[in-house]
């Protein structure tokens, strides 16, 4: 049977700050197979990460959810050491805050959107990744584990990223995919590439220029904001959007609206038309 995590609110867990115990989420999941983990809500967490998948994952796809109000030493998505196909899509992910300021946290990690934690083959596409005191999708490797993966095989596309202190992508190696994503009130260079001490930081034309990566993506000026208590969501964005292929047949948005194949970034369909919503991706009871 398929497993499913649906219609969910999580909130406040974590409270015991008992996080460097390396087991504390809003959902935890160990060797998942074939998860369906669908439109929670997932928020407030102190001391948590909102969902780990904890090594050896498989055909798991989160999609729908909303991952807001974070505080962790990790991230609000964590996918640890696995080596099949995964996917991240149409999420909300935001505001996602280091638990202990001032230091790396879990192996340089802590605020991130979504920690690749020696991990390949991740799809992550049309989501909204925003407000992060680090790095939108940071990425390391363990070659201290045995079965772990090298950071390879993973598309980061149609997304939006914004207000990432540091960075909104860090890739390890070339063997990875990038394009059609939304950068907007990202510091100068916020496209890392590298690992440790050898991690450099540059900007959109130079990660282009050096790796080939985000061709069709833009940098632009944009008021965007979302609050995890009433779920509102407002964008406003200067440019009009892209249009972009639909990753992995993802035709539907956050809201379960048809998107088709030829979407703009994000997880809402009609960003750009609309500047106001209310995400509640649960369904109605």
């Amino acid at each position: 049977a398929l497993p499913i995590f649906e219609d969910n609110l999580i909130e406040w867990c974590g409270w015991a700050d008992a996080e460097r115990g390396w087991e504390a989420a809003g959902a935890k999941f160990h060797n998942a197979r074939n998860l369906l983990f669908r439109r929670n809500v997932v928020r407030h967490m102190r001391h948590a990460n909102a969902i780990w998948l904890d090594v050896g994952n498989v055909n798991c796809r989160i999609t729908r959810n909303v991952f807001a109000d974070v505080l962790s030493v990790s991230a609000a998505i964590h996918i640890e050491m696995t080596t099949a196909i995964n996917q991240i899509d149409n999420n909300i992910i935001w505001n996602v805050r280091n638990a202990e300021a001032g230091t790396p946290g879990q192996r340089g990690c802590a605020g991130s959107g979504i920690f690749d934690n020696a991990t390949d083959k991740l799809i992550v596409a049309q989501n909204l990744i925003g407000r992060c005191d680090n790095s939108g999708l940071f990425a390391i490797t363990r070659p201290d584990r045995n079965g772990s993966g090298t950071g390879t095989g993973n598309v980061v596309s149609n997304n939006i990223f914004a207000k990432c202190d540091t960075s909104a992508i860090v890739f390890l190696n070339p063997g990875n995919e990038a394009d059609g994503n939304v950068y907007a009130g990202m510091p100068v260079r916020f496209q890392g590439y590298g690992e440790g001490d050898a991690k450099q930081y540059v900007d959109l034309p130079a990660w282009r220029r050096a790796h080939g990566w985000d061709a069709n993506s833009v940098a632009t000026d944009a008021q965007i904001d979302f609050n995890p208590n009433t779920l509102q969501l407002t964008m406003a964005i200067v440019q009009p959007l892209p249009r972009v292929r639909a990753i992995n047949h993802i035709e539907t948005d956050i809201l379960g609206k048809d998107a088709g194949d030829a979407r703009v970034p994000g997880p809402v369909a009609s960003a750009g038309a609309q500047r106001e919503w209310t995400i509640d991706p649960r369904a109605k009871r």
